[in-house]
């Protein structure tokens, strides 16, 4: 279904259009939840926002974070911030339990999705969400998400952070 008249809009880099994410992306109640995951030194790898647009929001196949942006220790987390709700209709996200703990895992094609025999997103676990919930899990988890038939958009800022002290493995992405 991906490319095949769907789509998706993003915005890199969020903080720095809008004092208003500047201080969400402070905020001790993501801060100190990350604090608790990476350490005590957290720092923003980078941000975007996306809206998956009403009945044709793009799904994005299964995948790990870590070949975009692979670092040494594997510190790296994602937070998705909801700005309303993510039902299975809008789109959620979809992830494989416990897929984290293999470590990084060989991807195929230019976007790095996981192979689909192995990894479908049909069979992965959905991840219903309600506006203002925030999601927590390591680039290394197995994700991807569906598409948007409902009649809404699904609204969501994806937030990477690590310890400052994890290289990355390369500088292909970065904030």
């Amino acid at each position: 279904v991906r490319g095949q008249d769907t789509r998706i809009t993003h915005c890199h880099d969020v903080q720095f259009r809008s004092a208003a994410f500047t201080r969400l992306l402070v905020d001790e109640r993501l801060t100190s939840i990350a604090q608790a995951i990476i350490g005590p030194n957290v720092q923003l790898h980078h941000s975007k926002m996306f809206i998956k647009p009403p009945e044709k929001g793009s799904p994005f196949p299964m995948h790990q974070d870590f070949p975009y942006f692979p670092h040494r220790d594997h510190s790296m987390i994602a937070v998705i911030l909801h700005f309303d709700d993510a039902p299975e209709e809008k789109g959620c996200l979809r992830i494989y339990p416990g897929s984290h703990k293999l470590g990084p895992l060989p991807a195929v094609g230019a976007d790095h999705h996981l192979p689909e025999d192995r990894f479908p997103l049909d069979g992965a676990t959905p991840i219903p969400a309600k506006a203002g919930d925030a999601l927590f899990f390591s680039y290394l988890l197995a994700h991807g998400s569906g598409l948007n038939v409902s009649d809404e958009p699904r609204t969501t800022l994806l937030v990477q952070l690590r310890d400052p002290a994890d290289l990355p493995l390369n500088e292909g992405h970065g904030s």
